[in-house]
């Protein structure tokens, strides 16, 4: 069963639960490619990052970059949970009258990027395989040379206020993270 806090008139794609492997409150990093197809003064694209204890009950949520540029960029930002965190779940999401672009989302067990994602098919080339959308103004588009990088991204277009996300739904016990290992994109397959 998904939980969404507060997100009525919403919409979204986000992961399944990642397993934190008991309730921790080491740091994580988190990064995404991300832009908007306009700017405006409100929210836009953001990365939201879900905290559940070990029952699957809601305990936090951390919002995090309110992109609202029409150029990709980097944005990255360390989280720590809060105390009793045993799962996780990270949701690519727009608010308002904004069409949001994500590429490259990545949600590591570390106070640095380091290149080790928890997250599947976080570039979107294997289409929407392990995320899922909250409704249909959120897609997967071969968007060629306008994506990020590889051919494919993450794309959500809203044309009234209201929100539209997309979920991750990789759920990795994060110790058998391996800083060596580089992440996973998949390039032009699908």
């Amino acid at each position: 069963m998904l939980i969404c806090l507060c997100l009525s008139a919403y919409a979204y794609q986000w992961t399944n639960y990642i397993n934190l492997t008991g309730p921790t409150t080491d740091p994580f990093t988190v990064s995404a490619y991300l832009k908007t197809g306009q700017t405006g003064p409100s929210n836009g694209a953001c990365i939201n990052v879900y905290w559940y204890d070990s029952s699957y009950n809601p305990i936090g949520v951390v919002r995090l970059f309110n992109v609202r540029s029409t150029n990709w960029q980097r944005y990255i930002a360390t989280v720590t949970p809060p105390s009793g965190s045993c799962y996780s779940k990270v949701m690519a999401i727009t608010y308002g009258p904004y069409d949001g672009y994500f590429d490259n989302v990545m949600f590591e067990k570390s106070p640095l990027a380091r290149g080790y994602n928890l997250l599947e098919n976080s570039s979107f080339e294997l289409g929407s395989t392990q995320w899922r959308n909250s409704d249909s103004s959120a897609t997967i588009v071969n968007d060629g040379s306008n994506a990020y990088s590889g051919s494919y991204d993450a794309q959500i277009n809203r044309s009234s206020p209201g929100t539209s996300d997309w979920q991750s739904l990789t759920v990795l016990p994060v110790r058998f993270a391996n800083p060596r290992r580089p992440s996973r994109i998949y390039p032009n397959q699908r």
